[in-house]
């Protein structure tokens, strides 16, 4: 934010419909003509599917400028989703729609599995069911979607495991 009558950048989060202003301080004022980086923590909503809102507010004059450009979500890994991580395998992944999952024994019993897309949208819901020829593979076809990130959770009981989808 550059320029002689500042404005203001908000960050906001939408989280099972509830919405959290100010998930971090606002920036507010001239903050020079440079690029910066910002790191906002949001493990707070870990696990959920969220949407995230960029509020800017020019200032009152032409002489204000506001830009937001190459945005990167990343994961934080924690020792408890690494161990649950290890025994979900996606392959392959990146896929042009066919993707097999691999699965321990033990999520066979009452396991959800569901897949969204980008925006938050749930496009697939299924239960993985106990296999009558003994194989822990599920096999999930996105050939009918974009391409493009999606995200696959698998709830059993407590637990939720999270993996991104690739389609290309």
């Amino acid at each position: 934010m550059d320029g002689v009558e500042r404005g203001q950048l908000h960050v906001d989060v939408i989280s099972q419909g509830e919405l959290f202003k100010d998930i971090q301080e606002p920036l507010i004022g001239d903050q020079g003509s440079g690029w910066n980086q910002g790191i906002i923590n949001l493990s707070q909503f870990a696990g959920e599917v969220i949407n995230l809102r960029f509020r800017g507010q020019t200032g009152n004059g032409e002489l204000s400028d506001l830009a937001i450009d190459d945005i990167v979500v990343t994961e934080m890994t924690t020792v408890e989703t690494i161990a649950n991580n290890n025994n979900i395998v996606v392959f392959p992944n990146p896929s042009t729609g066919e993707f097999n999952i691999s699965y321990p024994e033990i999520l066979q019993q009452n396991a959800h599995l569901e897949v969204f897309d980008i925006t938050g949208r749930s496009i697939y819901k299924s239960n993985l069911n106990p296999s009558s020829t003994g194989s822990n593979i599920f096999k999930l076809s996105l050939s009918n979607t974009e391409k493009g990130i999606y995200y696959l959770l698998i709830k059993n009981g407590d637990s939720t495991i999270k993996k991104k989808l690739v389609k290309y």
